[in-house]
């Protein structure tokens, strides 16, 4: 088991943070922003809020949602023809 160490986590949020400050370079990435923000929260989330939950983020929250994402059952999803798709349980 891995435990992940706060250097980690504060790496991880400087890279999050420099990636949505790039896209605000490219207009299409920051329509894409938008639109993914009404989209998924029926409203639009600024920066400076995407940016607080950024930096709220803790390791506990990590391991939290790591310890949601194992107990959750594996789901697969396959788009067109399925004969030379293993079975999940391959995986």
């Amino acid at each position: 088991t891995h435990t992940i160490t706060e250097e980690e986590l504060d790496r991880s949020k400087a890279q999050v943070k420099a990636g949505l400050l790039m896209g605000l370079e490219s207009t299409s990435s920051r329509a894409r922003r938008i639109a993914h923000s009404l989209l998924t929260h029926n409203r639009y989330v600024g920066l400076e809020e995407v940016v607080e939950k950024i930096e709220a983020t803790t390791t506990q929250d990590l391991h939290a949602v790591g310890e949601t994402l194992i107990k959750t059952p594996t789901v697969m999803a396959s788009l067109g023809p399925i004969s030379s798709v293993p079975h999940i349980t391959s995986f």
